[in-house]
């Protein structure tokens, strides 16, 4: 979880380390983490159809 929130971080131009992010106080705990990842994903991989023939396969 740490990692997918700081590559999220990291591609929003944030300068957080794997490290920061685990030493952030996440309002929830764990609970908290699971649901930021748990965002990123659906933001990610939500197929809205937001310029999807520009992205990658």
């Amino acid at each position: 979880m740490i990692r997918i929130i700081g590559a999220g971080l990291r591609g929003g131009g944030n300068l957080y380390s794997d490290e920061d992010v685990a030493d952030a106080d996440v309002e929830g705990g764990i609970g908290g983490y699971a649901a930021i990842v748990g965002d990123l994903l659906t933001a990610t991989f939500s197929g809205d159809g937001a310029d999807a023939s520009a992205r990658p396969l």
